[in-house]
């Protein structure tokens, strides 16, 4: 559906309820929390890719070999009391981001995504087969099929980067666009000045952990309602443009169960995650 809305108006989110939204509804109001939505996701993960751009290339230099799981804790619990190297790796992500968008969205986004992704993919399959060619790899594979749940937290995987730089180049991109629908700047400008934002704005992420220490689905839903509800901009346009182009269209007899069930689906997610915070 956002990829829908984006096309039919031209815009970002920024401008795109404005200009597909019927006259005198107030649908725009929600580019105020998809701006701010965004800068709140890459105040902290701009941090968490900048965690794993540390270990990669701690990872690269050999630096973990021979160490056990308590050995590579400590490690990353160095990084977190060390706000230097925080600050270097955090913002050479946010630098090397923001440069990409600056390139152009199929120059630069599109081109290193698909890059990046091709890469994490090829890895997964080299791993794959390595991990089936160890001794022992039966027991591995019993662990893959029978998960631990609480054992997630607990793990990490330096080939994340791919992944993770590639989704804050997306959301960089993101805001990038914001700048230009809304101030009128060019790619570049925008840029720049978003990228002084966030240099900034990361930082008390990273003090958090250290310096600071002592002082301790709802977009979604909207693009539902947006789409389906004839007082936003309605199945009807919504279907129609989904329609363009080559390939599948979407399926008509859906509207029912996109129009009344899934709301209630994404509503009751979003105030779970919530009222777990609570017990």
């Amino acid at each position: 559906m956002e990829f829908a809305v984006g096309r039919a108006s031209q815009r970002s989110a920024a401008l795109s309820f404005n200009i597909l939204e019927p006259k005198g509804t107030k649908w725009h109001w929600f580019k105020y929390a998809t701006i701010i939505g965004n800068y709140l996701l890459m105040m902290f993960y701009t941090v968490i890719s900048g965690w794993l751009l540390y270990y990669f290339v701690e990872m690269v230099k050999g630096r973990f070999q021979g160490l056990t799981s308590n050995e590579v804790a400590n490690v990353f619990s160095d990084l977190l009391g060390n706000p230097n190297d925080m600050i270097v790796c955090s913002f050479v992500v946010i630098v090397v981001s923001f440069a990409i968008c600056a390139i152009g969205l199929q120059k630069g986004v599109e081109r290193v995504t698909k890059i990046m992704m091709s890469l994490l993919f090829c890895l997964l399959i080299v791993l794959a087969v390595r991990s089936v060619m160890l001794p022992n790899a039966e027991i591995g594979l019993g662990y893959y099929l029978y998960p631990d749940f609480g054992s997630m937290q607990k793990i990490g995987v330096p080939e994340c980067i791919f992944a993770a730089i590639s989704t804050v180049i997306a959301v960089i991109e993101n805001i990038v666009t914001y700048g230009m629908d809304l101030t009128g700047y060019s790619r570049k400008k925008s840029a720049a000045v978003n990228l002084v934002l966030l240099l900034l704005l990361s930082l008390p992420c990273v003090f958090g952990f250290n310096i600071w220490k002592s002082f301790e689905p709802l977009g979604s839903l909207v693009f539902l309602l947006f789409c389906t509800r004839r007082c936003g901009w309605g199945w009807d346009n919504f279907h129609k443009e989904t329609a363009i182009g080559k390939g599948l269209p979407y399926p008509g007899f859906a509207r029912k169960y996109i129009s009344y069930i899934l709301p209630i689906i994404v509503l009751v997610i979003f105030i779970s995650g919530y009222l777990s915070l609570f017990k």
